[in-house]
């Protein structure tokens, strides 16, 4: 008789036992994933703001080949994140073309599609068509770009000076006057 009851607690156990074990890993697993994403916040939060360096990248093109931001330093930089499909960047689209051509080797404008919110590419090869933009559309496929320059609202407009600094941020649509002023200031200032 005790043998029997020694087995039925030892399945008693072992069923119950078990469940909780992996239970316990799982909280132990989604703690420390949890925190590592605290810690990759917090350093992004850092990297993406006005006086920091700006975080680097090597986003796609659309027009092929790749673009890293780093390599563009010695040039003011005007990164616009957009979608095709938001109205205000559809709206201020044709004054950002305005404003490359007008600063021409001067500075650098860059439109930085947030792909992962998009329906296809070719919605961005439209929309670059659409508004005949010839200033580099760099694609966010995964959307790393957006999330170290922490992109909550689009379009969002990030000024760099020569040296890779974030001079300025700011959330939705800006006029000409605004984006010039901006990038202007930029490009006069002594490097």
């Amino acid at each position: 008789m005790k043998r029997r009851w020694r087995r039925f607690d030892l399945q008693r156990i072992i069923a119950r036992g078990v469940p909780l074990a992996v239970l316990l890993g799982l909280a132990v697993l989604l703690w420390t994933t949890r925190q590592q994403m605290l810690s990759a916040i917090s350093a992004s939060r850092a990297g993406a703001q006005q006086g920091a360096v700006a975080p680097d990248f090597t986003l796609p093109k659309l027009s092929g080949g790749s673009l890293t931001l780093s390599q563009l330093r010695g040039r003011p930089v005007y990164l616009n994140f957009f979608t095709s499909w938001c109205p205000a960047c559809r709206a201020e689209a044709p004054d950002l073309e305005r404003l490359s051509r007008q600063m021409g080797q001067r500075a650098v404008v860059i439109g930085v599609d947030m792909t992962i919110s998009e329906r296809s590419v070719a919605d961005v090869r439209q929309f670059r068509q659409e508004f005949g933009l010839t200033y580099p559309i760099v694609l966010d496929k995964t959307g790393s770009a957006s999330t170290i320059y922490l992109v909550q609202n689009i379009p969002l407009q990030v000024f760099i000076d020569r040296k890779g600094v974030i001079r300025l941020t700011q959330s939705g649509q800006m006029s000409y006057q605004e984006m010039y002023a901006a990038l202007r200031g930029l490009v006069v200032r002594s490097p």
